[in-house]
């Protein structure tokens, strides 16, 4: 062998010792970045349901009384509006029906919206309810709740829709991802297990060079940056929302031995009695100054 063919068969090991060497660095990165994007997505889905949790439990004891008040508002505004059209005037059947048809549309936007706000309570009372019953058959157990937990961080992890090669496959990512959410949400093992082996059948990566593997590994790093200030942003955004804050205060109130949200119920339903006896008044009002008839 010549000297010029050892130098080059020299400098050719050298070359694929360096590859090797940074392949291992950017793997070891990539691993990294993966656990931080594994964790903070099971933070973000936890804090995700714990909000959803507490929301339901807010309507289900304060939002739909809530609800129930500003039902009972709109009627008094209702009924004012009723006594002062019929005020000073000999009310005949057609005077009323104008009456009537005055108050259905002065107020059918706010009672349309009345009504969109109670559905919304209602759904979400009920799934909170749902939870409940469903969290007693599986809370305690601690395998169940670590397989859980070790299922969607890695299905987080290969589904997110930023590691989608194109737009098809962010689709079909995101509509993975919203599968994958409810079924940790809801506690569905099978569901979980069953996209775990779709991503183990999916996990083999064809042969590559090694340059090209360490191009891919680059371009999984970017990709796990981008998603992890996605993460972030995700959850600073939950912990400034109107429900976190209010659940915060309902946490330091039971520290301090109050129930927050039973003080806002006690409440809501004396203001419940008071509009509810206003009411009233006005309906007898209305009623004797129409006499005999009906409306």
């Amino acid at each position: 062998m010549t000297l010029d063919n050892k130098t080059s068969k020299y400098k050719i090991i050298l070359g694929s010792n360096y590859i090797y060497k940074e392949i291992m660095v950017w793997e070891t990165r990539v691993s990294e970045k993966e656990k931080e994007v594994s964790d903070l997505s099971i933070q973000v889905q936890n804090l995700k349901i714990t909000l959803n949790i507490f929301l339901g439990e807010y309507n289900l004891r304060v939002g739909l009384l809530y609800v129930e008040l500003d039902k009972l508002k709109v009627r008094i505004k209702e009924y004012q509006l009723r006594v002062n059209l019929a005020r000073g005037k000999r009310i005949s059947p057609e005077n009323l029906k104008t009456i009537e048809k005055e108050v259905s549309e002065t107020f059918s936007q706010e009672r349309f919206k009345i009504d969109e706000l109670e559905n919304e309570a209602f759904k979400s009372s009920e799934e909170y309810k749902k939870h409940s019953e469903e969290e007693k058959k599986w809370s305690f157990d601690g395998k169940f709740q670590e397989e859980l937990k070790t299922l969607y961080r890695k299905l987080a992890l290969k589904f997110h829709p930023d590691r989608a090669k194109d737009e098809k496959q962010r689709k079909q990512f995101n509509k993975i991802m919203a599968q994958i959410n409810e079924a940790y949400r809801n506690g569905d093992l099978k569901t979980l297990r069953k996209y775990m082996k779709q991503a183990e059948r999916e996990e083999k990566i064809a042969k590559e060079t090694p340059e090209e593997k360490l191009s891919r590994l680059k371009e999984e790093y970017k990709t796990l940056l981008s998603i992890i200030a996605e993460l972030e942003g995700e959850s600073e955004d939950l912990k400034a929302s109107e429900t976190y804050k209010l659940k915060e205060r309902v946490d330091l109130a039971k520290k301090e031995g109050r129930d927050l949200l039973q003080d806002l119920s006690d409440d809501i339903k004396v203001e419940i009695a008071e509009n509810q006896t206003k009411l009233d008044e006005l309906v007898e009002e209305y009623k004797r100054m129409i006499g005999d008839l009906v409306y």
